[in-house]
């Protein structure tokens, strides 16, 4: 009875502690100046727009778009020139479908053009998974800061109506990354 006892304490309190783990998706990080700002794809305007400021305010002279499928190219090309950043200041990858992808694709792109440091730019609910995936990845000890954006809204993920969804879905994914299971998610 003891045995089942502490087996079901040991179980409560590694759910509490993956939950309040889980609930602070929102890990940025302090920035500084860096070679170019990773916009990750997935069409959010708010992304765009905090990209778009980070540019504007002197961070970085490259915006580099990942998960830029051929229909969120031209949504996301019109929303840059808006928010301030010059076609001469983007590059685009196309070809990658996770997360984990733009994490490889963009320490290639860092090699090929000798960048040494990136500000990551993702929705502030997605933050985390992008952190541990590109910290994993980070083949050479590039400086990565980390800066999550509010939706396109202008609200933080907690305050969505779909927050459950989006802690959700995270929380399924994260899990999913750190067990390496990159191709499913």
């Amino acid at each position: 009875m003891k045995r089942l006892d502490i087996l079901f304490i040991a179980l409560i309190l590694f759910i509490i502690i993956v939950a309040i783990d889980s609930a602070s998706l929102n890990r940025s990080t302090s920035i500084e100046k860096a070679d170019v700002i990773v916009l990750l794809g997935g069409g959010d305007e708010g992304r765009v727009r905090h990209a778009g400021e980070l540019y504007t305010d002197g961070y970085a002279d490259y915006v580099f778009i990942t998960s830029a499928h051929a229909s969120e190219v031209d949504y996301q090309h019109l929303n840059t020139e808006e928010y301030g950043i010059p076609d001469e200041a983007i590059i685009y990858d196309i070809d990658a479908n996770s997360t984990y992808e733009d994490a490889t694709f963009t320490f290639n792109l860092m090699e090929e053009e000798g960048f040494e440091s990136a500000i990551i730019v993702t929705s502030d609910y997605h933050i985390k998974r992008a952190r541990m995936i590109f910290d994993r990845v980070n083949p050479n000890d590039y400086t990565l800061y980390f800066s999550g954006a509010q939706s396109e809204d202008g609200e933080w993920w907690y305050e969505s109506d779909r927050w459950h969804i989006l802690w959700w879905s995270e929380f399924i994914k994260y899990w999913g990354y750190e067990l390496h299971m990159y191709n499913y998610f």
